[in-house]
């Protein structure tokens, strides 16, 4: 009998480098990530962005916040490409 595997465990990593969250955006994100009155899915992306942050690989990521691997790699583009609060609000980049 093979060992069971995570259905996420052969998901390789997207390249996508994003610039580090300076103390103002490390700030916003800590608070709306706890906000209770902040719509979950900006809270949920405001997680990510502080894993992403610290380096943690996108499956690990996508078991302890609910998001698909291929949403965090779009997210981690679209801060890459038009900053945090694009990334928090998904506002479209040129």
């Amino acid at each position: 009998m093979q060992p069971t595997m995570h259905p996420l465990s052969n998901i390789r990593p997207f390249p996508v480098q994003t610039p580090p969250l300076d103390s103002s955006q490390r700030s916003l994100l800590e608070f709306v990530s706890t906000s209770a009155v902040v719509n979950g899915l900006v809270r949920r992306r405001a997680q990510a962005l502080l894993l992403i942050d610290e380096g943690e690989p996108f499956a690990d990521i996508a078991l302890l916040v609910p998001m698909p691997p291929r949403a965090l790699q779009s997210l981690a583009l679209r801060h890459r490409r038009a900053g945090v609060r694009a990334a928090l609000f998904h506002r479209r980049f040129a």
